[in-house]
């Protein structure tokens, strides 16, 4: 019973890497497309980049809303000394 369970296992694992391996080679340029935020190429076109750029994209415009105010920091939305 152990074997055949073992032999069905190595059979469904050989047809998933055969069906991973055909996909490889019939994808444009063999390669698999980008998992990773920050190099996928629709995710730039949509302008949605890793965390870490996005949280200093969006410090810039705090610091630049900061700095446009009137030096007043009631109105900033950090609520910290300028």
């Amino acid at each position: 019973m152990f074997i055949k369970i073992v032999l069905l296992s190595v059979a469904l694992i050989s047809i998933a890497l055969l069906a991973f391996a055909v996909r490889v080679i019939f994808v444009k340029n063999g390669l698999v497309s980008a998992s990773s935020v920050g190099d996928s190429t629709e995710m730039k076109k949509r302008k949605i980049y890793c965390p870490e750029v996005m949280q200093k994209i969006e410090d810039k415009k705090i610091r630049d809303a900061t700095a446009l105010s009137n030096g007043s920091c009631k109105e900033c939305p950090v609520q910290e000394e300028c």
